[in-house]
């Protein structure tokens, strides 16, 4: 009788870790019999997840149909659904900019919200090509290198002007910067072609990751995100006509949080670690060898990027939905009433969202310039009429929402949908 073969051993135990549910090539070896399930490449670099409560919970939340059916039912008229679209990217780029302290240069922020837009299937093939391009959309023209930085970086507070930075990371030295990029691309190519992945959790893994191995003088963050959401719309988690989640609006007003979630990834990385600032400021490290990069637990960072991405869906997609809605409808009434170039449109359009459906007396002043006060009067009273009702039904679908949540089964029947 022959003997029964043997299955092969699998690296990581699929009850307590989140797993590839698909290897090929190198990750199987037929001469040991062993799997190797990890999220990337074990030998270079691979991010562990934990299935933990919190992270099972989310992932049986279908956030990406809630965003569906959010923007579905607000969405009837095509004009008012491109407006949604277009604002949550624009949304998303100027808070990933914010997050970094960059909101001045609109040029740049304008660059990136088309190379959202670009992506938004998905990046091509991941490469250090792919990466310096997107550098050279994010970063100014003079701080653009063209490839890895050649420097010990790190990420700190500045201090005063008799005192060197306060240290809170240290990354990887730069020699050990292109093979664990290697890695990155190899972990990129494993989470894009299985098919099973959770979506939130695999851009988890390549944000903190490239966050952690830092292989650009500037950019770092910005880029990392876009790996977010290239996973999201790889695996169809956005909805395939053009979508974003703006989750950078939530994490700029959370920015501690987001730091928090980080630091329990890397914070122990520092304690490795020793380190001096020459006379030039710049910083001279040792001790961080690559292996500390290989296998950072990026539970916590799952964790919250899940936790930022229910916060936009109960915060700023309504607030957008809310704010595209008036602007589509309130646009009509302009061109009924007083026909005007784009840009007094938007002037005129933005000024009413941003004071809740009135105009100040100052702003008034600088339209009546262009408009007549009879056609003037007669936008504000019709247009503000609007602003107060689409806020009654917004307040009122909110009070649905929350009922809803109270009745699981028919939350889940409302979320249903076919892709």
């Amino acid at each position: 009788m022959a003997a029964a073969k043997k299955l092969p051993v699998k690296i990581l135990p699929e009850d307590k870790y989140i797993t590839l549910t698909q290897v090929y090539g190198d990750k199987y070896s037929e001469k040991f019999g062993v799997v190797d399930n990890t999220l990337g490449s074990l030998k270079v670099l691979s991010p562990i997840v934990r299935k933990t409560d919190p992270l099972l919970r989310h992932m049986d939340r279908p956030y990406g149909e809630m965003l569906y059916k959010a923007f579905s039912d607000a969405s009837n008229d095509p004009e008012i659904a491109g407006i949604i679209s277009d604002r949550m990217y624009i949304r998303e780029s100027q808070m990933s900019f914010k997050i970094e302290g960059d909101t001045r240069d609109l040029d740049r922020i304008t660059k990136y919200n088309a190379m959202l837009k670009k992506y938004k299937h998905g990046l091509p093939k991941l490469s250090k090509k792919t990466i310096i391009e997107m550098q050279d959309v994010i970063v100014p023209r003079d701080e653009f290198t063209g490839n890895y930085r050649d420097i010990q970086n790190f990420i700190g507070r500045s201090g005063r002007a008799d005192r060197f930075p306060t240290v809170d990371y240290i990354p990887p030295a730069p020699e050990d910067v292109t093979p664990l990029m290697s890695g990155l691309f190899d972990m990129h190519e494993y989470l894009s072609n299985d098919p099973d992945i959770d979506p939130v959790v695999a851009g988890s893994a390549l944000h903190l990751a490239f966050t952690a191995i830092h292989p650009l003088s500037d950019g770092n963050g910005r880029i990392s995100r876009t790996l977010l959401h290239d996973q999201l719309a790889r695996h169809n988690y956005v909805p395939e006509n053009g979508l974003i989640f703006p989750v950078s609006d939530i994490i700029a007003a959370e920015r501690k949080g987001y730091e928090d979630s980080l630091e329990k990834v890397t914070g122990s990385i520092i304690g490795h670690c020793r380190y001096s600032f020459n006379d030039d400021g710049e910083l001279r490290a040792t001790g961080n060898d690559a292996d500390l990069y290989r296998y950072l637990d990026a539970t916590p960072f799952a964790e919250y990027l899940y936790g930022a991405i229910e916060k936009t869906l109960d915060v700023t997609v309504k607030d957008i939905i809310k704010d595209s809605r008036f602007r589509g409808e309130a646009a009509k009434i302009i061109s009924r009433i007083y026909p005007m170039k784009e840009k007094e449109k938007k002037i005129f359009l933005s000024a009413m969202s941003a004071e809740a459906g009135v105009i100040s007396g100052r702003m008034q002043k600088r339209l009546k310039k262009s408009i007549p006060e009879s056609a003037l009067n007669e936008l504000m009273e019709k247009i503000g009429k609007l602003y107060k009702e689409i806020s009654i039904e917004s307040a009122s679908q909110d009070i649905a929402d929350t009922e809803i949540e109270d009745t699981p089964d028919t939350a889940e029947q409302e979320m249903c949908f076919e892709r």
